[in-house]
């Protein structure tokens, strides 16, 4: 499941700072909320929101730009990616952890980062 209807991203051998993607959660937000802060992260795999994520390989310190990655406005998240190597190729999930501003906090999913 994806909670975006963005299709499929491909980070390719030699993708650095690729992007950044904007993924839009305006229609998702609670009534009257912008995004404090967001959290992304990435594993390996189609990963489902509740899936518990301890078990899962996750690929977030080579997929995902951490430094570039951020919100942007009041209901965008910005993600940047990177070739994370040879051991990651395949597909991805992310992950967006937000934090709004009336203090709720939900997770997002979208799949599909293809690595090739």
């Amino acid at each position: 499941m994806s909670d975006f209807d963005y299709g499929e991203i491909e980070v390719r051998y030699n993708s650095t700072n690729y992007g950044p993607f904007s993924f839009d959660l305006e229609d998702a937000a609670p009534t009257d909320a912008v995004i404090t802060t967001a959290v992304v992260s990435s594993y390996f795999g189609k990963v489902d929101v509740a899936d518990l994520l301890s078990g899962e390989d996750e690929s977030t310190d080579d997929l995902i730009d951490a430094v570039l990655s951020a919100e942007s406005g009041d209901y965008t998240v910005a993600v940047y990616f990177n070739y994370p190597g040879v051991a990651y190729e395949g597909n991805h999930t992310v992950f967006f952890e937000v934090t709004w501003d009336n203090g709720a906090v939900h997770a997002y999913t979208f799949y599909k980062v293809k690595v090739v």
